[in-house]
């Protein structure tokens, strides 16, 4: 008999937050912390990227002239340069400009009870280029790993609380699940399939299918807000069929 680890089970695909659970669960980021934790959300998504991808940027991949973030070769993908949407461009230059992003927060420390601290991720600098400098000393990489970003995401979905969304899976809210947002934003716009491929660095048809579906709700108002197969259904069961 054949035993299966644990560990190598497929758990299924990570969930997209479709509707308001993507900016719920951002906003929650933003309050819980910790803070680079909600930095990584927000670029995992507006780049469609995957948690290395992400990890793996330095100030040398942002061209503000072209609007671009370099993304670095992985899986057999060549290395790409991705669009700064507006979004992303105007998030990250705020980011600059205020050299990071800065929330103040308040823990519960034993003896100590209440204490308010500064949570601060800090922009880049040619020093310290690393979006996401390594912050344990046995890492064996100056970067964080998806590991750390894991464990930070299994500490945060805890107290998540989507907004009345049925279809959200809190226990599959995941490093991937900005991408799969991404990826089911382009898919409910309208984004040419091989644009969105294309954005999303996915070659296969088989995986691209496979991320961002369509839930059952946004499946059921993309027909009914559909006024010509409304109409030529209509036509067909007419009064006086």
């Amino acid at each position: 008999m054949k035993v299966v680890n644990p560990k190598k089970r497929k758990r299924g695909q990570a969930d997209p937050l479709v509707g308001g659970a993507w900016k719920a669960w951002v906003n929650h980021l933003q309050h819980l912390g910790p803070t680079w934790l909600y930095v990584f959300g927000v670029m995992s998504h507006c780049l469609c990227a995957r948690v290395t991808e992400v990890m793996k940027l330095t100030l040398a991949d942002i061209d503000w002239d072209n609007g671009t973030v370099h993304i670095d070769s992985l899986k057999r993908q060549t290395s790409t340069n991705k669009p700064m949407l507006k979004a992303l461009f105007d998030i990250m230059a705020t980011w600059e400009q205020n050299g990071g992003v800065r929330f103040t927060r308040t823990r519960k420390c034993g003896s100590r009870g209440l204490v308010t601290f500064q949570d601060h991720w800090s922009w880049p600098t040619e020093s310290k280029p690393e979006f996401f400098p390594a912050v344990r000393s046995d890492c064996k990489t100056n970067v964080m790993n998806k590991d750390t970003v894991s464990a930070a995401i299994r500490r945060a979905r805890a107290s998540f609380v989507p907004p009345n969304v049925r279809e959200v899976k809190v226990a599959s809210i995941r490093s991937h699940s900005g991408r799969h947002r991404a990826v089911n934003d382009l898919k409910m716009h309208n984004v040419k399939t091989e644009v969105g491929k294309r954005f999303a660095r996915i070659s296969s048809e088989a995986v691209w299918a496979n991320y961002g579906k369509l839930t059952a709700k946004q499946a059921a108002d993309e027909l009914l807000n559909n006024k010509q197969l409304q109409d030529d259904w209509q036509k067909i069961y007419a009064e006086g069929h």
